[in-house]
């Protein structure tokens, strides 16, 4: 894992978007309303996914229980993605969750609902992705009930799309995007080419070539 990912470093989440438009992925793996709320010094967040699916507090006598506090089982360079149930008006991550995962190792968070202590994430350096803001803790309104388990993203605008254990998580300024894992190798494969294309016609169109004419001479030539 550590060699692919390594190979994608170098490359934002707007690359591995067009990546993933070339390889015909729905919405080129794009996560849509998920904000970085706390950039780190790196400025990104790169790892796979380590899903947590949180339910309301009322289904608690239908659903499993995470024993303990889920926090402690987020393994070491892995990206914890938290799916709170929707409409929640409470928070379900803060700063203490973000101090227990820079101890151990891990890569960053990813909140699919709302998070707070934003001070204090960015106090500790560490990448916070979410879709939204809050103050008060969850506790009173739901729970963590499953571990590693592909769970669904919160946006009505791409119904039906799931993040899975293991996927790829690549965030920036841009927003967050999701590698399958079963495409990893072949985005890899195809990124070094449509990087390169994207610098040719950055400066083809900053020397006074239109873009036109530059996407037609750069992008039509593509191979992948």
């Amino acid at each position: 894992m550590k060699a692919l990912l390594s190979k994608l470093q170098p490359y934002g989440a707007c690359d591995v978007a067009d990546a993933l438009t070339r390889l015909k992925h729905p919405y080129g793996g794009f996560l849509a309303g998920l904000k970085l709320r706390s950039p780190s010094t790196s400025g990104k967040i790169l790892g796979p996914a380590f899903p947590v699916l949180f339910e309301r507090n009322e289904h608690k006598p239908s659903k499993p229980v995470v024993p303990g506090h889920y926090i402690d089982a987020v393994p070491a360079e892995m990206v914890l993605f938290l799916s709170a149930p929707p409409d929640l008006p409470n928070a379900v991550y803060g700063g203490i969750m973000s101090a227990r995962l820079k101890h151990v190792g891990a890569l960053g968070t990813v909140v699919d609902g709302r998070v707070r202590d934003i001070r204090e994430q960015i106090a500790q350096d560490w990448p916070v992705f979410s879709r939204d803001l809050g103050t008060t803790a969850g506790a009173e309104l739901c729970f963590a009930s499953q571990l590693n388990v592909p769970v669904p993203l919160q946006s009505p605008s791409q119904p039906g799309v799931m993040v899975n254990p293991g996927d790829i998580l690549v965030g920036d300024a841009d927003g967050l995007v999701a590698i399958p894992s079963k495409l990893v190798e072949e985005v890899i494969e195809i990124l070094p080419q449509l990087a390169e294309v994207d610098r040719a016609c950055l400066a083809d169109v900053q020397g006074g070539r239109s873009v036109a004419e530059t996407f037609k001479d750069r992008r039509g030539r593509l191979r992948c």
